[in-house]
């Protein structure tokens, strides 16, 4: 949230990861106005971490996500956050509001 705001991730802004194995990283995340974007709003950008999920998870609903220092499964990414009210305005896509952080 930003104020007021829920924002939320979706897979066209960040299609190199699964929504789902996101880890946001607890570094400030920068807020930006993209005036061509949704005919203007205000974005959040941030570093985020994609971890693997475990094996065994496959028939699960949920799974936890616990990246482990140095293991090879986790990968350095950008993520970029559009309020929520805009979500589904350009392409069908998956999305997610709650995502985990550390």
């Amino acid at each position: 949230m930003r104020g007021p705001l829920l924002y939320c991730a979706e897979q066209g802004d960040n299609p190199s990861v699964d929504l789902r194995d996101l880890l946001l990283k607890s570094k400030e995340p920068a807020v930006r106005f993209e005036p061509d974007l949704l005919g203007g709003v205000a974005v959040v950008r941030g570093e985020a971490r994609s971890t693997a999920p475990g094996e065994g998870w496959e028939d699960r609903l949920y799974r936890t996500v616990r990246p482990r220092e140095g293991d090879k499964r986790t990968v350095a990414t950008r993520v970029m956050i559009v309020p929520y009210f805009a979500w589904a305005n350009r392409e069908p896509v998956t999305m997610h509001v709650w995502l985990k952080s550390g």
